[in-house]
C-alpha cells in the first residue's frame, strides 16, 4: 500500500506541489486584511500589490523540481521586491 501511495506521488508532482502552497496562498489571503490598510500605517499596502507579491512568492514553486535555481532566484527578487 505504502508503495503504491510513494508511486502516486511521484507521478503527480504538479498535483502534489499545488497541494503544498495552497495552505501558503490561503493563510496569505486570510492575513491580508492585517496587511492592506491603505492609508493606514506606514507598513501597509494596496490589496493588488499585496495579492501580486503573494503570487509571486508562492506560485513559482509548482516549478521548483523542474528550475530549482530559476524559482529560487525569482522568488528571491519578489522577496527583495517586498522587503
Amino acid at each position: 500500500m505504502l508503495k503504491r501511495g510513494w508511486a502516486w506521488w511521484r507521478r503527480h508532482q504538479l498535483l502534489v506541489d499545488l497541494a503544498w502552497i495552497s495552505p501558503l496562498l490561503l493563510l496569505s489571503w486570510l492575513l491580508m486584511p492585517a496587511h492592506t490598510n491603505y492609508g493606514g500605517p506606514a507598513g501597509s499596502i494596496r490589496p493588488a500589490v499585496y495579492a501580486a507579491l503573494t503570487l509571486g512568492l508562492c506560485l513559482p514553486l509548482i516549478w521548483r523540481r523542474r528550475w530549482p535555481r530559476g524559482v529560487f532566484a525569482f522568488v528571491a527578487l519578489v522577496a527583495f521586491a517586498q522587503w
